[in-house]
């Protein structure tokens, strides 16, 4: 089936940090071949929590090469690209889904590395300054009793602390500096024929959530964290 002008085959998409898997993908016959291991290299690939895809869409004559996150604060998203065979350089477009630091760890090591112009996707939502909070016994916390219970059930927690924080400042420093262009949006971006950006997605269902991670709002006023993120999704032009 075509997506688009876009033929099957001619996407192509590749791992270079992955917090939950090993990032040699098995190899599968239901697959048809469409889903390859990287072979030797992934004997030299370096592994961190955090996650960062690389896109590459063939239409025709052209290529367009977008990258999704920029992985965690290890910043092994530059050394495995380098094994993977993808060029930081030629990226035309990196879409961030959210601002924790998993997400957007090496954005100093990769930005520097990006060619002039290159255009960055982010939500407004991802500048807020996350908290985690995971008690000893499992125990969720509701968001409006979290400061209370920070201060008179503090030997409950088994973490307690700010997440590092997508500071809004510096990331549009370093993007003028390196000439990047920024996109702040909550609304779906067109990427290239049959592709585009979901927009801001946001999960209503609480057991969908992962535990523990709060927007902190200020010292005695927490929220919920319910990811309210973007991904790249696939539609038929």
């Amino acid at each position: 089936m075509e997506i688009g002008s876009i033929k099957p085959g001619n996407i192509i998409i590749k791992v270079l940090t992955t917090n939950d898997t090993s990032i040699t993908l098995l190899t599968e016959e239901r697959f048809e071949g469409k889903v390859l291991q990287p072979g030797a290299k992934a004997n030299r690939l370096l592994g961190e929590h955090g996650l960062a895809m690389s896109i590459e869409i063939i239409d025709g004559e052209n290529r367009n090469l977008y990258m999704l996150d920029f992985g965690g604060l290890g910043g092994t998203i530059v050394e495995n690209s380098n094994q993977l065979e993808i060029s930081i350089g030629d990226v035309d477009k990196i879409i961030l889904s959210h601002g924790h630091f998993d997400h957007f760890g090496s954005m100093s090591q990769v930005i520097p590395l990006l060619k002039e112009g290159c255009e960055i996707i982010v939500s407004p939502d991802g500048f807020q300054q996350f908290y985690g909070a995971v008690t000893k016994s499992g125990e969720t916390i509701p968001a409006e009793e979290l400061a209370a219970a920070l201060k008179s059930r503090k030997e409950e927690f088994a973490i307690s602390r700010k997440l590092p924080l997508f500071n809004k400042t510096l990331f549009q420093n370093l993007a003028t500096e390196n000439k990047i262009e920024i996109t702040e949006t909550s609304e779906p971006i067109k990427l290239t024929d049959g592709v585009i950006t979901s927009g801001q997605i946001e999960l209503f269902d609480e057991d969908e959530v992962t535990k523990g991670l709060y927007i902190m709002k200020s010292r005695k006023e927490f929220e919920m964290n319910l990811f309210r993120a973007f991904s790249t999704s696939l539609i038929s032009a």
